[in-house]
């Protein structure tokens, strides 16, 4: 795999060989100083795409005329930093010509100096490069989770500017369980400026990688994306349905049905289920085979109010022990008991028109709700209840009877809960004259 990041900088002076003695011809015994260089850098700041060659020309001169053989050193002063970059003679024009490039985008500045005799230093002017990155590189995560033994795809997205060449690939660094998919894929132009690439690897084992992507130029990598963690997850899904509430003395049923998430497709690998089962009712355990469909059913009686909890585990062909769980709220039935009753036309009935309790010292009287049949073809009325937590609970209703007679009373209490937890008593109401 090759390193992410800058391509190490290659200076290389193209240049006639130096002759054998450097510099004028010595000045006679009457010459007061060394000659004086004036140095010029021939190129203008500039900016170029990181990778690309910059030439820049150092013309050096002496009283107005070029100066053949003189040593000239370039520096290059990078992120803070100033260092040589290269040196070489001039030619006969007083020429010294530099190749530049740099594979990591940055502004470097250049300077060209020459040393004279006396070792005082003539320097140039100063000329900034700009190395610009090749493009933008945007890498997306896969569009669905990845699942261990099936393949997943990454897209890398290039943006470059107007004007700049498409790179010809992209370069997918993986790191983590699966660096064997590091590697170049073909860079597809959708665009002049814009392309993409697609990785697509896969993983026989359950576990995580990070993945970049960048684009190269001319043997020069850079302009690498964001970081995109892969988790590569069990493809085998685990369902768990059953009721919610139930009466006690019923049966409840739990099914749990295996899948594989990577197809769709039921699971029909064979194995069992676990269950376990916590709460009021614990002790009800077993072990399911899965049938051909991918699912094992299994089915209690809970005889005490309250809350079990339903606890599976399944070893999936991964190795991975899969462990889910459901909750059974367990409601006592409703015992009611109706009224006897005797009213008087023009007094009414107000009060008491039932009773009745619920074998859980947990539950309060909010829970449930009452409807009152008062027998005389008016239709159903809501009942108000009362009573502390636990119960015993009372049902009270208000209705006018205008005709002497007796009449049948029907109570139904339900528990807001669990609705098919329904309790009904009946009683009797003599109106008399």
């Amino acid at each position: 795999m090759r390193a992410a990041g800058a391509l190490a900088a290659a200076a290389l002076l193209v240049l006639p060989a130096a002759p054998a003695a450097a510099g004028p011809a010595a000045a006679g015994p009457a010459a007061a100083a060394a000659p004086q260089y004036v140095i010029q850098l021939s190129a203008s700041d500039q900016t170029v795409q990181a990778g690309l060659v910059v030439f820049l020309t150092a013309h050096v001169t002496s009283g107005g005329r070029p100066v053949k053989g003189v040593q000239v050193a370039e520096t290059v002063q990078d992120g803070g930093t100033t260092g040589p970059y290269g040196s070489g003679p001039t030619d006969g024009n007083g020429d010294a010509e530099v190749l530049l490039q740099y594979g990591r985008p940055g502004t470097r500045q250049f300077q060209a100096s020459v040393t004279e005799g006396n070792g005082s230093v003539d320097r140039s002017n100063t000329v900034a490069v700009t190395w610009t990155p090749i493009g933008t590189v945007t890498l997306a995560p896969p569009a669905r989770p990845a699942y261990a033994g099936y393949p997943t795809t990454l897209r890398a997205t290039v943006t470059v500017a107007a004007g700049w060449p498409l790179p010809k690939k992209v370069h997918f660094a993986v790191a983590g369980g699966n660096p064997g998919a590091t590697g170049d894929v073909p860079l597809t132009a959708d665009s002049a400026t814009g392309g993409h690439a697609d990785l697509r690897y896969e993983s026989d084992e359950l576990t995580g990688d990070t993945v970049t992507a960048g684009i190269d130029s001319t043997s020069c990598e850079t302009d690498f994306s964001a970081p995109v963690t892969v988790w590569w997850n069990t493809p085998f899904r685990v369902d768990l349905t059953g009721p919610q509430h139930l009466r006690t003395g019923l049966s409840a049923l739990v099914t749990e049905t295996i899948t594989n998430a990577a197809t769709g497709d039921t699971y029909s690998g064979g194995g069992s289920v676990a269950f376990d089962v916590g709460g009021p009712n614990a002790g009800h355990d077993a072990s399911v085979p899965l049938g051909t469909d991918g699912s094992a059913t299994f089915g209690y009686t809970g005889t005490k109010p309250g809350t079990d909890t339903v606890r599976t585990s399944f070893v999936d062909p991964t190795g991975t022990t899969q462990l889910t769980q459901t909750s059974v709220e367990w409601d006592a039935p409703i015992r009611v008991e109706g009224a006897y009753l005797t009213v008087h036309p023009w007094q009414g009935l107000h009060g008491q028109v039932a009773s009745f309790v619920v074998d859980d010292p947990s539950v309060t009287a909010g829970r449930y709700e009452a409807s009152v049949d008062w027998g005389d073809g008016t239709g159903p009325t809501v009942a108000r209840i009362n009573g502390p937590t636990g119960g015993p609970f009372t049902v009270d209703g208000d209705h006018e009877y205008p005709q002497p007679g007796t009449y049948p009373l029907t109570v139904t209490v339900t528990d807001t809960y669990d609705p098919a937890n329904v309790g009904t008593g009946t009683g009797q109401v003599t109106s008399q004259p």
